[in-house]
């Protein structure tokens, strides 16, 4: 049996990890804005060669392609519209969450990314119905939540059975054996990296909002009642799977009803379909 890390060399670990391209951060910061305009989004998106020529790509898919073929980020805008344009850069850029497979885990064929895609669209989903928090922030802020993993991975494949032996949620077992959960190594991460303070608050709390500054609580409810979803539509079998608590408190910041979380969860699930229909992926 392999010696349990220490905190020390979890936090050594993620240091080596490779920061996401600076166009995603520039994005949130603009996404961030009260008052930002197409041109700031196009202006950043055209910073970074490869996240334009593929958002160009898509908008000249099957899936958008009306008309004569586009070869400029403005035109894009006409055609996919602000909201559009952003998603597919900001998922684009995230390509550090595209790997084949996460060790300890079990994701498999970019599920990651697939995972993290739903929990992105649950958070928007939810910003755009209830709170005033803006969609891009919450779409970012799902869809980088779950980042703690890529590094808490490899300490995980090495310690699998103890994990799998312990009682309680699964983020308290990481805690337990590691020093750190995932959330809040992502947490951590994501301050290194700079991002704003509410996505920071919403990726370290996403397991236990109640426990995020008031200021940013609505917006770490959203990304946690979006991760349950994602998981109850999640096809894939991985080691955490649901073994995650619910926050008693969620109904205080997102006034759900029965019938709505169906809803939701279908709406999701459409939504899923197409943005990765827009990347032209397949849909596990």
């Amino acid at each position: 049996m392999n010696a349990t890390p220490d905190l020390d060399a979890v936090l050594a670990a993620a240091d080596d990890l490779e920061p996401p391209p600076e166009v995603l951060l520039r994005l949130l910061r603009v996404a961030s804005l009260p008052s930002h305009n197409r041109r700031q989004v196009v202006d950043v998106i055209s910073s970074d060669p490869i996240v334009a020529s593929r958002v160009l790509k898509i908008a000249n898919s099957s899936f958008f392609r009306r008309g004569c073929k586009i070869s400029d980020l403005s035109q894009a805008v006409g055609r996919l519209g602000e909201a559009t344009l952003t998603t597919m850069a900001t998922t684009c850029a995230a390509r550090m969450l595209a790997q084949e497979s996460v060790p300890g885990y079990g994701y498999t064929d970019s599920g990651l990314m697939e995972h993290c895609q739903a929990i992105a669209i649950g958070a928007r989903l939810l910003a755009r119905k209830f709170g005033d928090i803006p969609t891009g922030v919450a779409y970012t802020s799902g869809l980088l939540c779950d980042v703690g993993v890529l590094v808490l991975g490899h300490f995980v494949a090495s310690h699998e059975h103890e994990l799998v032996q312990k009682s309680g949620a699964f983020d308290q077992r990481e805690k337990a054996l590691f020093g750190i959960d995932h959330a809040e190594l992502g947490g951590i991460l994501a301050e290194t990296w700079g991002l704003p303070e509410s996505t920071c608050a919403a990726i370290r709390h996403h397991h236990r909002p109640s426990e995020a500054p008031e200021a940013h609580r609505t917006l770490a409810f959203q990304v946690h009642i979006a991760d349950m979803l994602a998981k109850m539509s999640d096809r894939s079998a991985t080691l955490d799977g649901m073994s995650y608590e619910v926050d008693e408190a969620w109904a205080e910041y997102i006034p759900l009803e029965g019938d709505d979380v169906q809803g939701l969860l279908l709406e999701v699930c459409d939504e899923v379909r197409s943005v990765r229909a827009m990347l032209n992926e397949p849909t596990r």
